[in-house]
């Protein structure tokens, strides 16, 4: 659900940008509350909860000036690739290579950025770019 609001102190992308715009506030749901309610519920009863539950969470939040719930019937992952490898190879010539969140063992963010940095990997193996430890990058 995209929550339009009023801004509370708070600092919003929008208006750390000086685009003009009424913040907004994008929430979502778990992989398995969408699994269970996608074909049973309203995107607006759905929203509704939402609502509800981001009420809960954080009370002095205002109340929104327009609530535009929408459903992501594949957005998330709720049973992952077997084995959790981060990535596949689909192809060697050419070469086409899966991998992401839906490849780990759980799907979040830590987990999307695990799988990156295992897609990068594979792809820097793949080509011979040796691996520089993020530690050892030096920007200037």
């Amino acid at each position: 659900a995209v929550v339009s609001t009023q801004s509370t102190g708070t600092v919003w992308d929008n208006v750390k940008r000086s685009h003009g715009l009424d913040p907004t506030l994008l929430i979502h749901c778990s992989a398995l509350y969408a699994v269970k309610n996608t074909d049973v519920k309203t995107k607006e009863e759905v929203g509704q909860e939402m609502l509800v539950r981001l009420k809960e969470l954080f009370p002095e939040l205002p109340v929104p000036k327009k609530v535009i719930p929408h459903f992501w019937r594949y957005g998330q992952v709720y049973k992952p690739y077997p084995g959790s490898p981060g990535v596949v190879t689909i192809n060697e010539r050419p070469l086409i290579l899966a991998g992401g969140d839906s490849f780990m063992e759980t799907s979040n963010l830590s987990m999307c950025a695990k799988a990156a940095e295992i897609l990068g990997d594979s792809l820097k193996d793949r080509f011979n770019i040796p691996k520089i430890p993020l530690r050892e990058v030096h920007l200037k």
